[in-house]
């Protein structure tokens, strides 16, 4: 197996991982997150910022991510220029 065979199974490995948290993020909110009338103002805010800190938490992986990926084809590309 070459080099680049190598780093492309990596990549997809990458990409596979994104889309687990991908799902695994849905699956975060909870399932009563429909609110409804009986539901304090509270229990709304509380939820509310639990959401805000996961998408917080979210971008920054994201973010990561996104870098080791351009690291990762900037290589690629560099191997490939040999």
């Amino acid at each position: 197996m070459t080099r680049l065979e190598r780093a492309y199974e990596r990549i997809e490995r990458a990409i596979e991982r994104l889309e687990r948290l991908e799902l695994h993020a849905a699956d975060m909110v909870p399932s009563a997150a429909a609110p409804t009338d009986s539901m304090d103002d509270e229990r709304l805010r509380s939820m509310l910022e639990a959401v805000r800190t996961d998408y917080t938490a979210l971008q920054e992986i994201a973010e990561t991510v996104r870098g080791r990926l351009d690291s990762t084809i900037e290589r690629i590309e560099m191997i490939l220029e040999r």
